[in-house]
């Protein structure tokens, strides 16, 4: 399926998905729009736009339930 790039039953292929993440991220409103790091560094830089911590996080997500498959 992955490797085809084509969907599967209710499955999407993974470009539609990455798409799909993204509109739903789109959706949310934050107060403020960065994340800033304090304390234990995750990131290289200090700030970090919340959207793109929440699109990691959904990547993660969805390759480690992939994988565990």
């Amino acid at each position: 399926m992955y490797e085809d790039h084509r969907g599967v039953d209710l499955y999407k292929e993974p470009t539609e998905l990455i798409e799909t993440i993204a509109q739903i991220i789109n959706k949310i409103k934050f107060e403020e729009p960065t994340f800033i790091q304090n304390g234990n560094k995750i990131f290289a830089k200090e700030r970090v736009p919340k959207k793109q911590v929440l699109a990691l996080y959904a990547i993660n997500k969805i390759s480690t339930k992939a994988n565990s498959n």
